[in-house]
């Protein structure tokens, strides 16, 4: 009698729980009629039919499995994700990847490195594979193939076959929504139409145009620099002193342009001479010596030898004394920055300090980009817009065009070419920078337009 009522309240206990999961089943159901469009319904397929079946992770892919539809818990998937990758490989595995089925190792006996791989994050993943067909004939079409519903249980924890039986309802209601939702989307079949009239249009202009011919341009930023400057450098060692001039001097040939600091040169001189009075009174006395002592005279081409030397040295403390001076070696107007700067610097040989140029003579420096080089004419013609003067134009022409890229100041490479006035310019300031527009030869109109865009083609599909 007792086993009566036990049998009563568990089978009261199933009945509750039907009744309960039909409750939760038809729920998820009406709140999927009322999604608006197709991501809505991804999202709630995604999310919220955990409530219905217990998972870890839903994961919709498409029915190629190329692409990931939706990943529970996250807005935007990555297609290259090592997610998508496994996911992909898996479906190539399978040997019937169009039935519902349950997804274990033993199923990758002959690949169980990948099966490691993909369940290695997740201490052990037990996989549920739903395909989302409203009917089996739906399944069967490769060229439509449904999307996939990937379940995911983490842990060790399993599926039982009844999980396939519970889940057929959502199998084909949701992929009956899903298809419904992809008739319903626009066809935009206008707008193809119209894209297409637009494009047939545009070729035919191109077409039209053909024999219009018009010159290649490449816009390319420049700078005003002095033509032939000459450098003034240091010819020695040393600490600058003082700079006698200041920038925009003019200042004429052999002036005294820089002073080294000369108390270390003085000093040098100083004992140099010295030390060649010592040894030609050394060698006076020896050379009387020599007449009666043997031992005078070999000694004697030891002093030759070193007064030699020492006069070397007096030679050499003589030109740095001398060149501590640093004149101008032709005369011009100074270019440089700040003489404040150079005041206590140490300089090494050869280290330029500043520029002498000529007012009025100058040259444009062009820095053209590497995907703008082209074949330009002898000459070709310039036009030059400063930055300080944008509304007046200056007519110029190409003089060089360097073969090797370069860098230009700002970090770039580029090739550098230089371009010359057609008139002498004295309102034009050194260093003054704007744009260059070089003219090349004369193409086509459609030539033209498409030049840009079919290099871009070209090096996007590598033909």
């Amino acid at each position: 009698m007792p086993k009566e009522p036990e049998n009563t309240q568990k089978q009261i206990f199933i009945l509750k729980q039907t009744v309960k999961t039909l409750a939760t089943l038809n729920s998820l159901i009406s709140d999927a009629n009322q999604c608006r469009d197709e991501q809505n319904l991804i999202f709630h397929l995604l999310n919220h039919t955990v409530g219905y079946i217990h998972y870890d992770r839903a994961i919709l892919i498409s029915g190629t499995g190329r692409k990931i539809l939706g990943i529970s818990g996250s807005s935007q998937p990555s297609m290259h994700s090592d997610v998508c990758r496994w996911l992909r490989q898996l479906k190539k595995t399978l040997n019937n990847p169009e039935e519902a089925q349950i997804i274990n190792e033993d199923a990758f006996s002959d690949i169980p490195d990948f099966w490691e791989e993909y369940t290695a994050k997740s201490g052990g993943t037990f996989l549920l594979w739903l395909p989302l067909a409203a009917t089996a004939e739906n399944s069967l079409r490769k060229h439509n193939a449904p999307p996939v519903l990937v379940l995911e249980r983490w842990q060790q924890k399993q599926w039982q076959p009844g999980d396939l039986k519970l889940t057929a309802p959502l199998q084909k209601n949701f992929g009956s929504l899903l298809q419904l939702h992809k008739r319903k989307s626009p066809e935009n079949s206008h707008k193809y139409s119209r894209r297409a009239l637009i494009l047939l249009i545009l070729v035919a202009v191109i077409l039209s145009l053909y024999s219009y011919k018009i010159s290649e341009r490449i816009v390319a930023p420049c700078e005003i620099v002095p033509l032939n400057p000459v450098s003034v450098t240091t010819p020695i060692d040393g600490v600058v002193d003082e700079i006698l001039v200041h920038p925009g001097d003019t200042v004429k040939e052999s002036q005294t342009l820089v002073k080294l600091n000369r108390d270390i040169f003085s000093e040098e001189f100083t004992a140099a001479e010295q030390q060649v009075k010592i040894t030609r009174s050394e060698l006076s006395r020896t050379e009387a010596e020599a007449i009666t002592d043997m031992d005078a005279r070999s000694r004697l081409k030891a002093l030759e030898t070193q007064l030699a030397m020492d006069k070397t040295r007096l030679r050499i403390a003589r030109y740095k004394l001398d060149k501590s001076l640093i004149n101008a070696p032709a005369a011009g107007v100074v270019m440089m920055n700040d003489p404040n700067e150079w005041e206590g610097k140490p300089v090494m040989t050869g280290e330029r300090i500043m520029l002498l140029i000529t007012p009025g003579k100058n040259k444009i420096k062009i820095y053209l980009p590497l995907a703008d080089k082209i074949d330009f004419p002898e000459n070709a013609r310039v036009k030059i817009i400063l930055n300080t003067d944008s509304a007046t134009s200056r007519q110029a022409h190409l003089s060089y065009l360097a073969e090797h890229a370069t860098t230009s100041p700002t970090g770039i490479p580029a090739f550098l070419a230089e371009a010359t006035l057609d008139w002498k310019a004295t309102d034009i300031r050194m260093g003054v920078q704007g744009t260059a527009v070089i003219y090349g030869n004369k193409v086509s109109l459609g030539y033209w337009l498409i030049r840009r865009p079919l290099a871009a083609i070209r090096n996007f599909i590598g033909i």
